[in-house]
């Protein structure tokens, strides 16, 4: 279906209109008519009815209403729906848990000559437990001044039979409440279909036109092929003009169903992909980001980011230049610094402290190509674009070149073949003299050179400036590290007593870092306390440092020292204990569960580390320690040893490195097997003899 306002149809000449028309008027009625006419400011139907202009609201083609024709058709309809629900009955059976069921998913997008757009979806579904009642909303969002939406249908077919509709003469158009610090150019439709229940057939149609494209030739269409509830067909039609081919990919599709179906149209051609019975989409710990674990299908007009990389620029050039004001203020800023890393992370750090995270934005220009730098730098805030073209402009008033990237992070990865805008987040790549690259976010707060977010590693980016797709590579595994030294010592009555220093980098620091800043300074020392009961009960914290912790400049230290009175279990002339607090930061969620169906995605590689000494009283001996363990796998590599000293000590150390992002489902039983070693040695303890003639207090 598709609908034109009346302001539309002024500029129409006298022409007849394809069957199935509906002329909406002002007052509410509706009438159905094969076609129509407009001559001297009238509508004419083909009953020989004539109505003003003015006193239309609307007219949509491909439709009917009122009339033993609108009823029939309406009838129709409904058996379709009925239809479809009984071919899909016996694929129900096999999910008897799910809280709904999505009969229909059809998405269909036209691509039209003049370079605008329309989708047209159409869901069918049936709740089956109380919380998917809120199919009964329909909320659609589109950007003003660019999209217009449509609800054209919103009912709903009870258990018994009973139909009942949205009143599509009440949609809202509303300003979505967004999270704090985002103002986006965004409205949304919406309305209620009345009298939805458990068993409910629930059928939405939506017709979302592009009428003002920021770019005529962006047109990439997505559609996925899964959700969270089971899906008995999913469908994806594509229609361009015939002197505009479409180039697509399709990732994650079974063997033999990714291809569409292509067929000749009036006036195009049309590409069809089709998947039938789809399973949920079940959430398991770490798997793989966003699309990238469900079939889907994304589409362009052209191969390649180059089309992408010449509209980009138009702005990011001109918004990376740096005005006087501007580079002055930068060379001030990393003035006596002796090294281009030093000025660098002057720079890095500056804008991390200095420029909020807010996003106001209004249109692609201003979402993509985002504000000049100097308008930031007075604002004083902006999103992760305007911030990239701040440090890309700094830097490049200090002469070290650079460029702003888009990526993907916490999302499917970017194609390199196939462009798309639906893009998250930007970040900027620094060139040193020797022509090699590194990477850094100035989107945060918390940061320490040279580390950034995890969640952009090892993932695609499109780099405009040097025109280059790549991947960020991962950093060794110390650039998120957290590493603790701790000297502890037993007394005889089993009290031990604990100094621990504690040390972080990358992902670990900066999420510290952020965490301790939200508390107050009592807060802080009341979370230190419960951290140390979780060790021992009664446990005592006698002095907390926390250093550094606003100068993002400096590393991020944690001074704690505690008590843990009669921390030793006695049994006969034994004493037993584990080290407290050893490696506790390093869990296995992932591993949670019996059996996964996708494989194990990390952001990136990591490092946990924890070594220190235990001071052994008078009186008592070592009589067993854990055995060393050491493992080298594609993915981790662990050295964990207890060792004894001639001074009555014992040396500990435990250190695991993840090495790798991803871990394939063909190497998770290996792997699930060494990683249980490892959780072994972590809880193995420590066994003290009373020697010969000692006593305990």
């Amino acid at each position: 279906m598709f609908l034109v306002a009346v302001v539309g149809i002024l500029l129409l000449p006298l022409a007849p209109a394809s069957a199935g028309t509906l002329v909406e008027l002002k007052n509410g009625e509706r009438w159905a008519s094969a076609a129509f006419e407009l001559a001297s400011g009238e509508i004419r139907l083909e009953d020989g009815k004539i109505f003003p202009v003015a006193q239309v609201r609307k007219i949509r083609y491909g439709v009917t209403a009122g009339g033993t024709g609108g009823a029939a058709s309406a009838a129709a309809d409904l058996q379709e729906i009925l239809r479809l629900a009984s071919e899909a009955a016996a694929f129900e059976a096999k999910h008897p848990d799910a809280g709904g069921l999505v009969i229909l998913d059809d998405m269909n997008y036209r691509y039209r000559p003049d370079g605008t757009w329309i989708l047209r979806s159409r869901g069918v579904y049936k709740v089956k437990k109380e919380d998917h009642k809120a199919w009964a909303d329909v909320t659609v969002a589109f950007t003003e001044g660019r999209e217009r939406v449509w609800v054209l249908t919103a009912r709903a077919i009870s258990p018994s039979g009973e139909v009942t509709s949205a009143n599509l003469d009440e949609v809202k158009i509303t300003k979505p409440q967004m999270s704090p610090g985002m103002f986006l150019k965004y409205l949304y439709a919406s309305t209620r279909i009345p009298g939805v229940e458990v068993g409910s057939l629930v059928e939405v149609v939506v017709e979302h036109e592009t009428y003002n494209p920021y770019h005529r030739e962006f047109f990439f269409p997505i559609s996925y092929f899964q959700t969270g509830d089971p899906v008995f067909r999913s469908r994806l039609t594509i229609t361009t003009p015939r002197d505009k081919p479409l180039f697509w990919e399709a990732r994650n599709f079974p063997p033999g169903r990714d291809e569409p179906r292509q067929t000749e149209v009036e006036g195009g051609r049309q590409y069809v992909w089709e998947l039938t019975e789809v399973p949920p989409l079940v959430e398991e710990p770490l798997m793989p980001k966003g699309a990238d674990a469900m079939p889907y299908v994304q589409a362009s007009l052209f191969e390649g980011w180059d089309k992408i990389y010449d509209w980009i620029n138009t702005y990011w050039q001109a918004n990376t230049t740096p005005t006087p004001e501007l580079a002055s203020q930068a060379r001030q800023i990393v003035a006596g610094a002796a090294t281009d890393d030093e000025k660098v992370a002057r720079l890095y750090h500056w804008i991390q402290k200095n420029i909020r995270y807010i996003i106001i934005k209004g249109d692609a220009a201003t979402v993509y190509g985002s504000y000049p730098a100097h308008e930031t730098v007075a604002k004083q805030f902006g999103c992760c674009v305007d911030k990239a073209m701040v440090f890309s402009a700094m830097l490049n008033a200090v002469g070290i070149r650079n460029g702003p990237l888009l990526i993907n992070a916490g999302s499917h990865a970017l194609s390199p073949r196939i462009p798309n805008l639906n893009i998250t987040h930007s970040i900027s790549r620094i060139t040193r003299a020797d022509g090699s690259k590194y990477y850094l976010d100035a989107t945060g707060y918390d940061y320490r050179y040279p580390t950034f977010s995890s969640f952009n590693q090892g993932r695609p980016v499109i780099d405009p400036f040097d025109r280059s797709f790549d991947v960020i590579p991962l950093p060794p595994p110390d650039h998120h590290q957290r590493h603790i030294i701790s000297t502890m010592t037993l007394a005889l009555d089993g009290t031990l007593a604990v100094q621990t220093e504690r040390f972080y980098s990358g992902d670990f620091e900066a999420g510290t870092r952020g965490f301790l800043k939200s508390m107050k300074p009592a807060e802080r020392r009341t979370f230190f306390e419960l951290r140390v009961n979780s060790f021992g009960q009664g446990a005592a914290l006698d002095g907390l440092e926390i250093r550094n912790l606003e100068e993002i400049e400096q590393p991020l230290t944690i001074g704690l020292t505690y008590r843990l009175p009669a921390y030793a279990r006695f049994i006969a002339d034994l004493a037993i204990f584990a080290v407290p607090g050893f490696l506790e930061s390093l869990e296995f969620p992932e591993l949670g569960v019996a059996s996964r169906s996708y494989p194990i995605e990390y952001e990136s590689t990591a490092s946990h580390f924890d070594e220190g000494s235990i001071a052994i009283p008078a009186g008592w001996r070592v009589r067993s320690l854990p055995p060393p363990l050491e493992i080298s796998t594609p993915f981790f590599t662990f050295s964990g040893s207890f060792t004894e000293t001639a001074d009555r000590r014992i040396v500990y150390k435990g250190r695991f490195d993840r090495l790798a992002k991803v871990v394939p489902l063909a190497a998770l039983a290996e792997f699930r097997a060494q990683v249980r070693r490892v959780e072994k040695f972590k809880k193995d303890r420590i066994f003290l003899v009373r020697e010969e003639g000692g006593t305990k207090e």
